[in-house]
């Protein structure tokens, strides 16, 4: 999509170019790779986006020798590669990490095989914010022992005051008086649109800090989520990266925007549940690029 490729990619490019590997955009739609990328010694940041970490560590079994990965500075979303390091050895893949290196040796092969694949908490985040927020809900399919970073909602909603348990049918949560809290958001960007509805519906509001990475998702997520709690009722404001969030008992409604942005959408889904009007999503049916049977599954739990 032209949105996918507006993202920052110079991570690559600076590898690439030390590798005499050419790559360029021929279109907003279309990149251009020329090379061959062999065995090595790789340095690559980590204050961008952990996906170029989780590519590289994916391709580096397939080279035709062993090769490492240093990471420089803090690694972002490093709960990302370790799903990543723990799908790879479901699959027959080594990979061996010291601190911010990691040792791969070449010529592996992928095995194929059956996998589970375990429910995502980083959608089932809406779910459990609806409960907190609105009314009982049960959430299921979850794995307790998960290592996805985006189990941190878990966490971060007992924190608040939620009351959130997890039995055999899943995690329950029921609607409950939430605190208000500063929240580091560095290490789990896909919470953040839904949690800053979760903190405008707080008692004492509070802060999303470290959210730079958000200006380079679907949408510029900063802008994004300081304007659906504006547009509905809510107040909301950008300082220095952080966006600072009044709460309050309950929004009032309106006409949104979604950014085209699926998470944006779904954050404004369950806003509307503590909204004194209706809300309209413009552009809702950007909810299908993760998660098509959202509306149906919200409305299953309104019934």
């Amino acid at each position: 999509s032209t949105a996918l490729m507006k993202r920052p990619l110079n991570i690559y490019e600076d590898l690439f170019k030390d590798l005499d590997i050419m790559m360029y955009r021929d279109s907003l739609e279309s990149l251009v790779i020329k090379g061959k990328l062999e065995p090595g010694s790789f340095t690559m940041r980590g204050d961008v986006s952990s996906q170029f970490v989780s590519g590289m560590l994916m391709v580096m079994p397939l080279l035709s020798g062993d090769s490492t990965l240093t990471v420089t500075g803090e690694l972002e979303s490093a709960a990302y590669v370790n799903m990543t390091i723990d799908v790879m050895k479901e699959f027959g893949i080594n990979v061996v990490q010291k601190n911010q290196t990691y040792y791969v040796e070449g010529n592996q092969s992928y095995r194929p095989r059956d996998y589970h694949v375990e429910g995502d908490f980083s959608q089932a985040a809406f779910f459990m914010a609806a409960g907190a927020l609105a009314g009982d809900v049960t959430v299921t399919a979850l794995d307790p022992s998960s290592v996805q970073g985006d189990m941190e909602i878990v966490r971060i909603l007992k924190k608040m005051g939620a009351d959130l348990t997890y039995t055999e049918e899943g995690y329950q949560v029921k609607r409950s008086q939430l605190r208000g809290l500063d929240i580091d958001i560095s290490q789990i960007p896909d919470l953040a649109p839904i949690l800053g509805i979760v903190l405008s519906l707080s008692s004492g509001g509070g802060k999303l800090l470290n959210g730079e990475r958000l200006r380079y998702k679907e949408s510029n997520r900063i802008e994004a989520t300081i304007d659906l709690i504006n547009a509905l009722g809510g107040e909301a404001k950008e300082v220095n990266d952080d966006i600072v969030i009044r709460g309050f008992e309950t929004l009032k409604g309106g006409r949104v925007s979604s950014f085209r942005d699926h998470r944006m959408v779904m954050a404004a889904a369950v806003a509307a549940l503590r909204c004194e009007e209706p809300v309209i999503i413009e552009d809702y049916r950007a909810v299908s690029k993760s998660y098509p049977n959202f509306f149906k599954d919200l409305e299953s739990i309104l019934k």
